[in-house]
């Protein structure tokens, strides 16, 4: 007499063990412990050694049954993956889970020097930074703070730094924050130059050797914080070398000492108490025909002078000679 064998037993769905969801960082899990009724292998979409950032990964789990079982009757989607959606079709050992996206790589602002603003002269506009190039990882979009700019200069949400100074200052530091979408933020600290006075009326001006009048300068710093001037680093004497005066102030160097430079470009300085204005200045030879000449083409024309007036008193004589001839031979 001949039984018959025994139908296998649909495997029991439920949940898959052993799959641990997707880390940045982390290496993903590359077998599983299966159960007495199925052997289980895992493979990863995208494959690669450890998980990546802001990624999207799929595990393919497949089921195999042991000896007496079967994947038919397994319904479709009865299987479940921790931390993942997971569908299977019926009758089918074939699962696929589903995860979330991978976290975003760590907010990360990394300075630069060209994040600094150079040196500043009050109330002119600064050439504008952006410092949104420093950003990376985190969660779109960025917003970007600061504190410790100086008065009238910002910054932007979108990272760049502008506006023109109303007040002078010392360099000094500001911090500037970012902040992203999930709010993660991150500092780095910039450096600004000092904000100086500026020279608003007189800079590049020439002066003639020769010319008996001077050079006016005016800085738009208060005549109440002048201190010094100095030309080419070396300072000079008030009433001597120059004159101040209020309005906002005004330096008046005198022909006197500027016969004292030479031919080109000078440096000029108007300090105050809290800041200096620069400005530059030329020395600069005659031009034919001015009036104004050096030293030496002044005594090259003396010369010329002398002899062209001996030459003309010569003729002179020598005219009123003839004349006085012809009168007396009438």
């Amino acid at each position: 007499m001949t039984t018959d064998p025994t139908p296998p037993t649909t495997i029991t769905p439920g949940a898959i063990s052993g799959v641990t969801a997707p880390v940045a960082g982390a290496t993903p899990v590359s077998s599983l412990p299966g159960t007495a009724e199925y052997t289980a292998t895992i493979s990863w979409s995208p494959a690669g050694a450890t998980f990546a950032y802001s990624t999207v990964y799929i595990a393919t789990i497949t089921i195999t049954p042991t000896t007496g079982f079967t994947l038919t009757g397994v319904a479709a989607n009865s299987f479940t993956v921790a931390g993942a959606t997971a569908t299977n079709p019926a009758n089918s050992g074939v699962i696929t889970a589903t995860f979330p996206i991978t976290a975003a790589p760590p907010l990360t602002f990394t300075n630069s020097s060209s994040f600094d603003i150079p040196t500043m002269t009050l109330n002119t506009a600064i050439a504008s930074i952006s410092v949104a190039g420093g950003v990376s990882g985190g969660t779109l979009p960025y917003t970007f703070t600061a504190i410790g700019l100086p008065a009238g200069i910002s910054i932007s949400s979108t990272g760049v730094i502008s506006g023109a100074p109303t007040a002078v200052g010392l360099a000094s530091t500001a911090t500037i924050t970012v902040t992203d979408g999930a709010m993660n933020t991150d500092s780095i600290t910039i450096a600004y130059g000092a904000i100086n006075y500026a020279v608003i009326a007189g800079s590049g001006s020439t002066w003639i050797i020769g010319s008996t009048s001077g050079l006016s300068f005016t800085a738009n710093g208060d005549f109440t914080d002048f201190v010094d001037v100095k030309v080419d680093g070396v300072l000079l004497t008030l009433g001597v070398d120059y004159t101040a005066v209020t309005g906002s102030t005004v330096i008046m160097l005198l022909s006197e000492y500027l016969a004292t430079l030479g031919a080109g470009t000078h440096n000029i300085e108007i300090i105050f108490v809290n800041g200096v204005a620069y400005a530059q200045f030329t020395i600069g030879a005659s031009a034919p025909g001015t009036g104004f000449f050096s030293q030496t083409e002044g005594e090259g024309r003396v010369a010329v002078g002398i002899i062209v007036t001996a030459i003309a008193s010569t003729l002179l004589v020598a005219g009123g000679f003839v004349f006085a001839r012809k009168k007396f031979a009438k």
